[in-house]
């Protein structure tokens, strides 16, 4: 049986047992310039963004890594506590580079979200990637790359050297 990165793998009663572990990697980036070449609008993170940031968390989280276990109850659940805990400042102060990206319907009326990058900061000049998550149907378009690259640029015009990050190792997404 082949080996999955971030899974446990035991054999007992016969048969096969495969679970997540919650080993989380812990990365600090360089800032860096970073070219965007983005098909949906970028655009900075606004309070009224709460409850579509909330059901998108969902959209992007229920079939991953992180939660393969949980009812979509506890799901629903852990999206809102996440959200909310960005917002409310619990893993430190939203940053003002945290971005969304936004489907373009046209020039006055703009599309749902499709993604989002919530940075924080714990501590002054310590800006963290707190969450990086783009909507299934629009996954593999650049978007995370896009979102995490217009943070990373404006970060060094405020002259921020490193951008920390997490991520679980069985998390195939997080980890490219």
């Amino acid at each position: 049986m082949p080996w999955t990165l971030g899974w446990k793998h035991e054999y007992w009663d016969g048969r096969a047992h495969i679970t997540p572990r919650q080993h989380v990697m812990c990365v600090v980036m360089a800032v860096k310039p970073h070219a965007i070449q983005a098909s949906y609008r970028l655009r900075p993170v606004t309070v009224e963004d709460h409850r579509e940031l909330t059901a998108l968390f969902f959209q992007a989280f229920r079939d991953t890594f992180e939660f393969c276990d949980w009812s979509l109850e506890n799901i629903r659940n852990a999206s809102t506590h996440s959200i909310d805990a960005f917002f409310d400042g619990k893993r430190g102060k939203p940053h003002i580079y945290s971005r969304v990206a936004v489907r373009v319907r046209s020039r006055t009326k703009p599309g749902p979200i499709v993604g989002a990058a919530l940075i924080v900061e714990p501590a002054p000049e310590r800006p963290v990637l707190d969450m990086l998550f783009v909507s299934p149907r629009t996954r593999r378009r650049g978007i995370a790359s896009a979102l995490a690259g217009a943070a990373m640029n404006e970060l060094q015009r405020l002259g921020i050297a490193t951008l920390e990050s997490a991520y679980l190792m069985g998390n195939a997404l997080s980890r490219a």
